[in-house]
């Protein structure tokens, strides 16, 4: 079953009888957490594609850092 996700904040508060006051917002961040889960598979997809590769595969950065590389490496 799929289920919603939400993201509240604010401060819970007392009214003047002592009863909570929930003061704040609350989101619902179900597609952003879709989204980072298929980032999250996409990465881990391209880590398996790339350290199965026999050969030597190093990911640079424009700056020369080294971003990526397989098990080879």
């Amino acid at each position: 079953m799929d289920m919603s996700v939400f993201a509240d904040r604010g401060p819970s508060l007392r009214d003047e009888s002592g009863g909570l006051v929930f003061v704040g917002a609350v989101t619902d961040i179900t597609e952003r957490r879709r989204t980072e889960d298929a980032v999250l598979a996409s990465e881990q997809n391209l880590r398996q594609i790339v350290d199965s590769i026999p050969g030597l595969v190093v990911l640079l950065t424009w700056e020369g850092e080294v971003e990526l590389v397989n098990r080879q490496a």
